[in-house]
């Protein structure tokens, strides 16, 4: 574990160990302090000033600045992220509300032509009900008309061989 926190500490600080009896000439050039008054809570992290002999002041200001400009930017990368998932949603609605449309259009065509495929099959049937019924009549009519010259030629035929 105390490895683990040295390892820590040695990438986020340049410090080799807090217990540690000698200390590098870094730390004790610097005199790192971790100011318990500074530490405040932004954006769900802690910020800790490092104070650094007589140079505190421009280091602690710089480097909140960088924080700073650092949250601005995060923020700004996530408003720009909101705005596109917004824009993507709403992308997203007017594409289903125009495939809705457009089915319910397409069902609607689909049932005028249904209808009107029954209506032209149903036009057809009887069509051909009408046509078979006039060649019946007219059958019927030729049978007739063959029936009635048989019976002319007859009465002619017994006409003219009575009159001689």
């Amino acid at each position: 574990m105390s490895q683990i926190w040295a390892l820590f500490l040695l990438l986020a600080f340049g410090l080799k160990s807090l217990s540690s009896p000698t200390k590098s000439s870094r730390v004790s050039r610097s005199k790192k302090v971790v100011d318990a008054k500074s530490k405040r809570k932004s954006g769900g992290r802690y910020d800790f000033v490092l104070e650094r002999g007589g140079k505190c002041g421009s280091e602690v200001w710089a480097l909140r600045k960088l924080v700073k400009m650092e949250r601005r930017r995060a923020d700004a990368a996530v408003a720009e992220v909101e705005r596109e998932r917004a824009a993507s949603a709403t992308a997203a609605e007017e594409a289903m509300g125009m495939i809705q449309r457009l089915q319910r259009e397409k069902n609607s065509i689909q049932m005028g032509y249904n209808q009107h495929r029954r209506l032209c099959e149903a036009r057809d049937v009887h069509d051909e009900e009408v046509i078979q019924s006039l060649e019946w009549v007219l059958w019927r009519r030729e049978a007739e008309l063959r029936l009635l010259r048989q019976h002319t030629r007859a009465i002619s035929y017994f006409t003219s061989t009575t009159m001689y």
